[in-house]
């Protein structure tokens, strides 16, 4: 697990949970020098919060963390509960197969393995120990700090809030592109995790693309 701790000063930017966020997620975060992950918003449906996408051979496959629906109803992120359901299994699966034949997935397969044999009560402690994985075999540190109540910032502020700017940018652009397993089938597919861009070029590409030197780990 990361260490998590509650940040009581000012931070610079505010981060929405995300499960294996995007490129554009992991960069802005390494980033930041002090992101903080928002705990406290009512949760937004139909987002990375709870959702992130791979490439298959279809093309992009959209894998959903199940919630309970009525933790959702008036319930901070922080709170929503997981539904008993067999997405883990699901998810592993649709990893292996997707991934099995990329350069670099049987050097992180144990990890990713062990993370899906993790049972999690709520999304905040499955969608933050996904990022701690991620970072972990890129080699990037993590240290989360979360939010300690749910506040308006405005650009006086001097923070940026990105807790609703990851969907749209994601949706719209692709910062970088690399080599993709069905990349001869399907051409380069853009806003995948960040699973895709470590299984296909490795942890030194993503550090390199993030723009985290080895001197700064």
């Amino acid at each position: 697990m990361p260490q998590t701790s509650k940040k009581m000063n000012k931070p610079k930017a505010v981060f929405p949970l995300a499960y294996f966020p995007s490129f554009a997620y992991l960069k802005a975060w390494c980033s930041t020098p002090e992101p903080l992950l928002e705990m406290h918003e009512h949760y937004v449906k139909q987002t990375l919060r709870n959702r992130c996408f791979v490439v298959n051979s279809q093309g992009l496959q959209r894998l959903t963390i199940p919630i309970v629906r009525s933790s959702a109803t008036r319930s901070t992120t922080g709170n929503i509960r997981l539904s008993n359901d067999t997405w883990q299994t699901k998810h592993w699966q649709s990893l292996q197969t997707a991934y099995r034949s990329s350069p670099y997935f049987e050097y992180f397969e144990y990890a990713f393995e062990a993370y899906f044999q993790t049972q999690f009560a709520t999304l905040a402690e499955a969608t933050t120990e996904s990022f701690a994985v991620l970072c972990k075999c890129i080699g990037i540190p993590l240290e989360v700090q979360t939010t300690t109540a749910y506040h308006t910032y405005d650009h006086s502020d001097g923070v940026q809030d990105l807790r609703s700017y990851f969907d749209e940018v994601d949706a719209t652009t692709q910062p970088i592109t690399y080599n993709q397993v069905f990349a001869d089938k399907l051409g380069f597919i853009p806003h995948a995790s960040t699973l895709d861009m470590l299984f296909c070029e490795g942890p030194q590409f993503v550090k390199q693309a993030v723009g985290v030197s080895e001197a700064s780990i």
